[in-house]
């Protein structure tokens, strides 16, 4: 019988291809954001985000904004926000950070963010997101992040 020689030697081969590979980048942990909510003239904007994960250059949400009662005002559509190694660093370290991101809703409409993220300890914290749409409109939410959880 042969069959079993060649999965011998295929098991032992396999270590020695394995070693010439690149290893693969680490993981990043998925963000969970909470709910957050702000009053404005006669209402409240609500904002909900599902869990950021990392798609390889940013990390990646989709986000729903529901405002009372002016509900034609409602939208819905993906955040995307650039973290880079250093200040994933920083982070891990304790240190403040101020990020930047973009959105963009269901009707092709971008709003720029801008976020200062403050931890209070390696996996969660404090984040301060400013939604900035056209023509200079600016929301800003205070909520707080975790790290790792879905």
């Amino acid at each position: 019988m042969k069959f079993p020689n060649l999965a011998i030697m295929a098991c032992l081969a396999a270590p020695v291809f394995a070693v010439g590979a690149p290893a693969p980048p680490p993981a990043r942990p998925v963000v969970v954001v909470a709910p957050a909510k702000i009053s404005i003239i006669i209402g409240t904007v609500s904002l909900k985000l599902e869990p950021f994960v990392w798609n390889g250059s940013v990390y990646v949400s989709r986000y729903a904004a529901t405002v009372f009662p002016y509900f034609l005002f409602n939208e819905h559509g993906m955040v995307m926000i650039d973290a880079t190694d250093d200040q994933a660093g920083r982070l891990g370290r304790g240190e403040p950070i101020s990020i930047v991101g973009r959105a963009v809703n269901s009707e092709g409409d971008k709003r720029r963010l801008e976020c200062r993220i403050t931890p209070a300890d390696k996996s969660s914290g404090a984040i301060k997101v400013r939604v900035v749409i056209p023509p200079g409109f600016t929301l800003t939410f205070n909520t707080t992040y975790k790290i790792g959880n879905k």
